[in-house]
């Protein structure tokens, strides 16, 4: 059984849903992602992570969200902390969704960015990805990265 622990997002939902200018291409991904360019990340991009057993985590992860174009765009960058149960991280990566009031706007974690387990998370540079959806006209819940199917058994 693992731990993942989901930063769920209320008071800064609305301001993290801004235009996003810094996009400035579109290209396939190794995942199968139309990438949409990529962000700098900093100290105020909400954190996740993936761990199995009581301990550091397997992974961890930073992300936000913003508007581009009339459409939300999700970046987020991950580093592998240690390697701990690869393959089975690499599954639950896959299966994260990215949920604004509980609806899914995205499936499928593993775009973000690799950063290598000695670099530093914040002031790497994040890879984006168009979820092809509007943002809603009024944020109640919050935004969140958690799992899609939460009763899926690793």
């Amino acid at each position: 059984m693992f731990d993942d622990w989901t930063i769920d997002m209320f008071a800064r939902t609305l301001p993290a849903l801004t235009l996003l200018t810094t996009l400035a291409f579109s290209a396939p991904s190794a995942h199968g992602a139309q990438l949409s360019g990529t962000l700098k990340v900093d100290d105020k991009w909400f954190e996740g992570g993936i761990r199995w057993t009581q301990g550091p985590p397997s992974y961890r992860y930073r992300w936000t969200v913003r508007v581009h174009s009339g459409v939300v765009i999700l970046c987020g960058a991950g580093q592998w902390v240690t390697s701990n149960l690869r393959s089975e991280t690499q599954q639950v990566i896959r299966d994260r969704g990215f949920f604004i009031d509980d609806q899914l706007y995205y499936k499928n974690m593993s775009f973000f960015s690799k950063v290598p387990r000695t670099a530093k998370i914040v002031g790497s540079q994040a890879n984006c990805v168009s979820t092809g959806k509007p943002p809603p006209k009024k944020v109640d819940r919050g935004v969140s990265i958690r799992a899609v199917n939460p009763k899926k058994v690793y």
